[in-house]
């Protein structure tokens, strides 16, 4: 392709604007999910149960996202949500509350898989990560 002077003003006046454009022919699963030029956070969304090695729902566990300030805890049936910002989660799950909650619990750290969140209609949102229904079993110490 020629380069006239027009092309050439034209590219730089798009690049000083920020329009670029990288692409990658990888499908190397271990790849971090992509931060998208245009959506300046990504957002994840990740929400399950905190249970015990015979199931039953652990209330008044702290979960934290290692490397953010983002915080929660699990609920009187063990269910938790938590939301942040970045490409990746990954959750430390600590008994605060001692035997409150029906034991003490060893603290875990788990690194969940997200995916794309996809509407009732099929649409991709590519600013959202999702993980749903994650179930957390910690063991007692």
């Amino acid at each position: 392709m020629k380069h006239t002077p027009v092309t050439k003003l034209c590219n730089y006046i798009l690049v000083a604007l920020g329009f670029t454009s990288t692409a990658s022919c990888s499908d190397d699963p271990g790849l971090e999910i992509p931060q998208m030029y245009g959506f300046p956070h990504v957002e994840y969304r990740v929400s399950g149960k905190v249970v015990d090695q015979e199931s039953n729902p652990i209330p008044g566990i702290r979960i934290h996202a290692l490397g953010k300030s983002v915080s929660s805890s699990s609920a009187e049936d063990g269910s938790f949500k938590v939301t942040g910002y970045g490409s990746e989660a990954t959750l430390k799950f600590e008994d605060i509350d001692g035997e409150e909650n029906g034991g003490e619990f060893a603290s875990k750290e788990e690194k969940v898989k997200l995916e794309n969140a996809v509407s009732p209609e099929g649409y991709v949102y590519p600013d959202v990560y999702v993980a749903t229904d994650v179930t957390i079993t910690l063991e007692k110490k």
